[in-house]
């Protein structure tokens, strides 16, 4: 019987590392041990660990998704991670512990890949820059907005973004912060020039 870890957060799928410019990927994976989970890859430039290189450890890419689509993901495969588990043996290769499938296991395992290539773009996790966000309007900060009211405001335009399907906001609190400092930097300037 294999055990499903849900995902619980509503974007814990996504990571992207500062000064990276893409987000990290996303796998699903069959431990040895037989538990499921979704997650993303903590490796830069495509290491995986030696667990799943030498296939004790099953992972197949997926799309970034929001935790319910992602929970529903493993649910739905559940059957099919269930023949690859039962399928899947690990032996000495001589040099290392190495796993390997039967035939069934390999059929199970590329139903698995056609299933997550089918999965709908609608169902992907979004995600939009404060930069992006604020194109068409200027939240309310003058020079004097508290730290604690950035926030707040903050926290109000995560909660209106998912409203409209955007799951993660980058860079929010910062966006706020900078328009902040910089009216502040502009009015410091005026008032240097009056006489």
């Amino acid at each position: 019987m294999l055990e499903i870890q849900k995902v619980e957060g509503n974007a814990d799928l996504f990571h992207q590392y500062p000064l990276q410019m893409q987000s990290q990927p996303c796998f699903l994976e069959l431990s040895e041990g037989g538990t499921v989970c979704c997650d993303w890859d903590g490796e830069i430039g495509g290491g995986v660990p030696c667990t799943v290189w030498s296939r004790r450890d099953l992972r197949w890419d997926i799309p970034c998704l929001p935790a319910n689509m992602a929970n529903k993901l493993m649910e739905e495969l559940l059957q099919l991670l269930e023949r690859v588990h039962a399928g899947h043996t690990v032996e000495w290769d001589g040099s290392n512990m190495s796993g390997s499938l039967d035939e069934d296991a390999q059929d199970a395992s590329e139903e698995i890949d056609e299933h997550i290539r089918n999965i709908d773009h609608d169902e992907f996790l979004r995600v939009s820059d404060a930069d992006d966000w604020f194109q068409d309007y200027t939240p309310d900060i003058t020079a004097e907005t508290t730290d604690e009211e950035i926030t707040a405001i903050a926290a109000s335009e995560v909660e209106t973004a998912r409203d409209a399907g955007i799951h993660v906001l980058r860079g929010i609190e910062e966006y706020l912060e900078n328009l902040r400092d910089n009216l502040g930097s502009v009015t410091h300037l005026v008032e240097c020039r009056c006489p």
